[in-house]
């Protein structure tokens, strides 16, 4: 069996505290950081991914086109150039800023999910190749992710809708 994850956590002020296992993290509500990755195609399309079925939070809930937790030690840039390596098999690309760093605090009936977020935009044109944490990943245009949105065959998890609420995902100028 393999180990548990372990996640670097913080204070309310942000200053590092110990390393806790993943489980207890999202058990304790313990505040640790992630990135959320959105890559786009040139045309402007964004590519989303569905979870795959065994993910211990929102399994078969479709999300940005990556999202990471960071390992301790590791900045927001590194986890998520390492996130479109591991789970998309992309090239080191330039990643773009989206926002500031933002805390989002979820609860749901099993987990307390306390993040401090930064998210990035890509441009990528070319293949890809998704792991096992992904389920299936779709391209879908501002037009037809608006027509998902309102589709209950497509749920979508609470990270991703928090981003939709707080980032202007097809800006025109990005």
């Amino acid at each position: 069996m393999a180990e548990e994850e372990l996640f670097q956590t913080y204070a309310d002020t942000g200053q590092a505290l110990e390393l806790r296992p993943r489980s207890e993290v999202h058990r304790l509500g313990l505040w640790h950081k992630a990135v959320q990755v959105f890559v786009y195609r040139s045309t402007g399309e964004l590519l989303l991914q569905q979870r795959a079925a065994d993910k211990d939070l929102h399994a078969g809930h479709w999300d940005a086109s990556v999202g990471e937790h960071l390992q301790p030690g590791e900045t927001y840039q590194q986890g998520a150039l390492r996130g479109l390596a591991e789970e998309l098999s992309l090239p080191q690309l330039e990643l773009q800023t989206l926002g500031t760093e933002q805390r989002l605090a979820l609860r749901g009936d099993d987990y307390q999910d306390f993040e401090m977020q930064m998210a990035f935009r890509v441009t990528y044109d070319g293949p890809i190749a998704f792991n096992e944490e992904i389920q299936a990943i779709r391209w879908v245009s501002q037009a037809q992710f608006e027509a998902l949105l309102a589709d209950p065959a497509y749920p979508f998890t609470p990270w991703f809708l928090h981003h939709l609420e707080t980032l202007q995902l097809w800006k025109a100028d990005s």
